[in-house]
Formats: C-alpha cells, sequence, structure tokens
C-alpha cells in the first residue's frame, strides 16, 4: 500500500472519528436539553381545550362551512367487532365513527355551534392527534409561578406515572373560591390578564357563518331581530351584514333569549350537545366592524348581566361612553378620534371579570367594577338569570359586519359525580407554603384540584386533596409547535401537511 493510500486511509479514519464524536456531543446535548432545558410533548386530553386539544376530530359544517373541533376520548369508543373499548391514550391509525358510545358518553354527539347542524355521527373520520408542544422546564426553580400560567405537573394522584397540563388558579396564601363561573382569590375577584383572556373567548354566533335558505332541515332564525317595528334595521343575510339607515330615535336590534338558552348553560362545542342548566355562562363580548355611512351618527352595545344591563357608545363624532342603564349612570368615557364616513373600525364590548372594556379601533375605554360577588350584582340564594344581548343605532346610517358574540369560560362547580369540591362555592380552599391549586379550560370536564378526592402521595409523605406540591411543577408550555396537521384528502390515513397557521404561543 502506497504513501498516498495510507495518507487517505487516515484522513478518511479522522474525518469518521470527528463525524461519530460530533454525533454523539450532538445526541448528549439534545439529551441533556430535553432533559434539563425543554421538551416536547403531546397534550394527553381535552381538559384545556379548545385552546389546547388532546386528541380530536377536526369537523366542518356541512350546512353553514363552520370549522370547529370535537373531543376524542378512547374510552368511550367500541372497538369494532370485539365489544370492548379502546384502552386509555390510544389513538386509532384508521378512521372511526364520530358518535361515542352513549352508555359511556351520554348526549355526546358533534353539534355546529353556529347554526346547530349536528355532524353525521355514522360517517367515519380520523383522529387527529393533540397538540404538540414545546415545555420549559424546571423555570420555576428561577422563577416564581403566577396567577394563569398554564402549567405541566406531575399527578399528585399517580405521580409516577401520569402529568397533567392545567391552569394555575392559586398559589401559597392564598384562598380560592368559584362562584357563578369566577375566579375569587381571597374573597376578590381575580381578573384575567388581557393577553390570557383573549385566547380564552368561546364563539357563540358567528354571523359569517350561517345555513342558506333551504339548506337546513330544521328551523334555523337569525338571532338579531328588530325590537320595534320601524324597519330602520335592515338584515342582509347575503352580505352578512347589519345596516342601520338612520332614525331621531334610538331603535334596537335584540338577540333572542331562545339562542341564548342554547349557548349560556356552559355550552361547549369540543363535548359535543351535553349542556348543564345549572351553570350560566353570562360574561360575554360582542365584536363586529362599523363604517358610517353619514357624520353624524352612534352605535350602541348592550350587555346584561344579572339583573343589570351596561350600555357602550360610539359617537361617531369621537366620543366614546359606557353607562349602567340601571341607574342611568355615566361610568366612564373617552374623547377619540372622530370616525370618518366610509372608513371601517374595529369595535368590541366585554362584560367579563367584573369588567367593562370598550375597544373602538385603536382606543379603549374601560371600568372597572367592585371586587366582591355580591356588589357585582350576584344572589348566591337565587339561579342567575340569563344574560342578554342587543345592539342599537340613532341619527346616520352605518353598516355591521362579522358580528360574532364570545362567551368566557365558566368554571364549575360541579363534575359528573362529584357534586361540588375543595375551591367550590362555599367550598373555598386556603393553600399553605408551597401548594398550588390548578384548573382545566374545559372546566365542565376537567379532573383537577376541585374534584381529587384522595389525598396525593409522592416523596413518602401524603398530600391534602387538590393540592400540587411545588416539587410537581414540571415546567411551562411556551409554544405549540405541531398542532393537529391536515390529511391532503378524507380517504388519505397520513396527515402530512403541517398546520402552520396554528402555531402559538402559550399564555
Amino acid at each position: 500500500m502506497g504513501p498516498a493510500k495510507n495518507d487517505k486511509m487516515k484522513r478518511f479514519s479522522l474525518t469518521l472519528k470527528e463525524v461519530i464524536t460530533s454525533g454523539a456531543v450532538v445526541l448528549i446535548a439534545v439529551f441533556l436539553f430535553r432533559g434539563f432545558v425543554a421538551e416536547g410533548m403531546v397534550i394527553p386530553t381535552g381538559s384545556m381545550a379548545d385552546y389546547l386539544r388532546g386528541a380530536h376530530f377536526h369537523l366542518t359544517c356541512s350546512t353553514c362551512g363552520y370549522e370547529y373541533n370535537f373531543n376524542y376520548t378512547p374510552q368511550n369508543y367500541l372497538i369494532p367487532g370485539t365489544g370492548q373499548y379502546y384502552p386509555e391514550g390510544y389513538r386509532p391509525r384508521g378512521p372511526v365513527n364520530l358518535a361515542p358510545d352513549h352508555l359511556r358518553a351520554h348526549n355526546a354527539d358533534p353539534i355546529c355551534p353556529m347554526c346547530g347542524t349536528p355532524a353525521p355521527t355514522r360517517q367515519p373520520h380520523y383522529v387527529v392527534r393533540g397538540d404538540q408542544i414545546w415545555v420549559l422546564k424546571y423555570i420555576y426553580q428561577f422563577f416564581e409561578p403566577r396567577n394563569w400560567d398554564v402549567v405541566v405537573i406531575k399527578s399528585p394522584l399517580d405521580p409516577g406515572r401520569i402529568n397533567f397540563i392545567k391552569r394555575l388558579i392559586g398559589l401559597p396564601g392564598q384562598t380560592v373560591e368559584v362562584i357563578d363561573g369566577d375566579i375569587y382569590i381571597n374573597g376578590k375577584i381575580s381578573r384575567k390578564p388581557d393577553r390570557i383572556q383573549e385566547t380564552l373567548w368561546i364563539p357563540v354566533f358567528d354571523n359569517d357563518y350561517q345555513p342558506e335558505d333551504g339548506q337546513v332541515k330544521f328551523p334555523w332564525q337569525q338571532p338579531f331581530q328588530p325590537a320595534g317595528e320601524n324597519g330602520v334595521w335592515k338584515i342582509n343575510p347575503k352580505e352578512r351584514s347589519f345596516e342601520f339607515t338612520g332614525s331621531h330615535e334610538q331603535d334596537s336590534l335584540v338577540f333572542i333569549s331562545e339562542r341564548i338558552n342554547k349557548f349560556a348553560p356552559d355550552f361547549n362545542a369540543y363535548n359535543g350537545g351535553a349542556r348543564d342548566p345549572f351553570s350560566v355562562a353570562s360574561d360575554l363580548k360582542l365584536s363586529f366592524l362599523l363604517t358610517p355611512q353619514s357624520e353624524n351618527g352612534r352605535v350602541s352595545i348592550m350587555l346584561g348581566k344579572y339583573d343589570r344591563i351596561y350600555e357602550a357608545q360610539i359617537d361617531f363624532r369621537g366620543t366614546c361612553t359606557l353607562i349602567n342603564l340601571s341607574t342611568g349612570e355615566i361610568i366612564s368615557s373617552k374623547n377619540i378620534t372622530s370616525v370618518p364616513v366610509g372608513h371601517s373600525m374595529e369595535v368590541s364590548f366585554a362584560n367579563v371579570d367584573h369588567r367593562l372594556l370598550l375597544r373602538a379601533g385603536t382606543e379603549a375605554v374601560e371600568y372597572l367594577g367592585p371586587d366582591t360577588p355580591e356588589e357585582w350584582g350576584y344572589d348566591s340564594d337565587q339561579r342567575p338569570l340569563l344574560p342578554s344581548v342587543s345592539l342599537a343605532g340613532q341619527g346616520g346610517s352605518f353598516i355591521l359586519r362579522h358580528i360574532i358574540l364570545y362567551r368566557d369560560i365558566h368554571y364549575t362547580n360541579s363534575l359528573g359525580s362529584f357534586p361540588f369540591g375543595q375551591g367550590t362555592e362555599g367550598h373555598p380552599i386556603t393553600l399553605k407554603e408551597n401548594e398550588f391549586f390548578v384548573m382545566g379550560d374545559n372546566s365542565s370536564v376537567s379532573y383537577d384540584s376541585r374534584f381529587w378526592d384522595t389525598p396525593g402521595k409522592g416523596n413518602g409523605r401524603e398530600y391534602p386533596r387538590g393540592i400540587v406540591p411545588r416539587e410537581y411543577l414540571i415546567g411551562k408550555p411556551m409554544f405549540v409547535y405541531l398542532p393537529g396537521p391536515y390529511r391532503p384528502h378524507p380517504r388519505i390515513r397520513l396527515a402530512i401537511i403541517p398546520n402552520v397557521g396554528d402555531m402559538r404561543f402559550i399564555y
């Protein structure tokens, strides 16, 4: 063997050694990164849906075209031809019927939340895997947890096997109580930060999605109806718009109570048609795109909660006003830039967490109400009234488009056979040092601190029911890096198109 060939062999050996060494270093770095810095995780269940989804069906309504998600719980589905159920955590490779076994999942068939069309439950669908997320581990070794953080925890009931993803509701030293769907800390309302609140609104009516004439086999009615007979409101189904043609007197469109009855009892499309008649969701937001057709005019939004109605007025000449109609008191106002004729502006008005917030373009008008439930109008001796929603116009004409009504998450006091639990109304829980309280965003189906009915265990000791000890905080989810992918065709088994538009930071 000549010197040149020997040199080549030596260089090849050195190169191969470098490649192997580099690869080993990379693998070690990856394992260290996963073990001590960040790690990928698949959302296991629908307890945080629809914000973070476990395995689910992605559906499109055949009547109005609205896209929504429906939970897949394998233990509720029979294995074809066996009479047995799929095991927990199993996702079948082939399509399955949408309808779960009703012996296990009562009244849980999927229903379009916009037009009410039931999905064809005998039609097979593929199951979409849960969202895949990056979890920043051990962050709470350096930073203190905060109320409303999304956290990954070890299950206090089975810490060696199960991890949960939940929202952090209570911190050490705080007393937690769920009252009429809201969270109270030390007896005062716990308001969600704006960027978190925006992720948690649940759309219950979107005027852009409605059946065409003759498309639906059951009665469907536009939920906004004129309150009077003056004919100044023109509802245009084809354009999906509301036009106010002008009036000296204020004239209203009222959101009918029949439609409120469908969503207020804690309806969530992810959970199917199940409703809780004892949980009335009444924190609402209405949004639309406003286009004035004249210089002088005014549009108003009225939201009612308990026995009080609050009005948000936008005058086209540049004034925003919040009014408590029950007392006639102006509770907040602000001058803004006038709205030019023919120009459009995004508008929303929310009544949430004892807070009124009107947004008009880039401007905001806010009113913070009293902190306690009784001062805000809640009466624990009476069943809460249904909320109310209406629009009104006065003066010159305008057009409203992209009208959407949302409801807030409504935290429940019951779960199946659990009529109440820790931290629920009348059963507040006070957290000691290094103790935390967690709940799922999909509150009505989330098994969490409220309903853990046995003491926690681990590290050779027991923990009180409902408690997450500090050492069980694994980390904070930061980013959904791989949402459920798209399938090129319903008959193609592999879902191979990344859902890039749904990648997002987690708040």
